[in-house]
């Protein structure tokens, strides 16, 4: 018989991993950062950020130049 989830490797109830209830995974443990660790991870982050934004900008420029 076949599937209902629509060609997308998903069953019928839309789920592609089989876990059956109440045995779903649930979020492992993760140690906490240190105070300079998360410092470093989020000014980290910012900069990639303010890249992104760069880049759209830059982009949107482009665009609006060939209207």
């Amino acid at each position: 018989s076949r599937g209902r989830g629509f060609g997308r490797g998903r069953d019928r109830f839309f789920s592609s991993d089989y876990y059956p209830y109440p045995h779903r995974p649930g979020y492992p443990w993760a140690p906490t950062l240190s105070r300079e660790d998360e410092v470093r991870m989020l000014k980290s982050e910012a900069d990639a950020l303010k890249r992104s934004q760069k880049e759209i900008e830059r982009r949107l420029g482009e665009l609006e130049k060939e209207e």
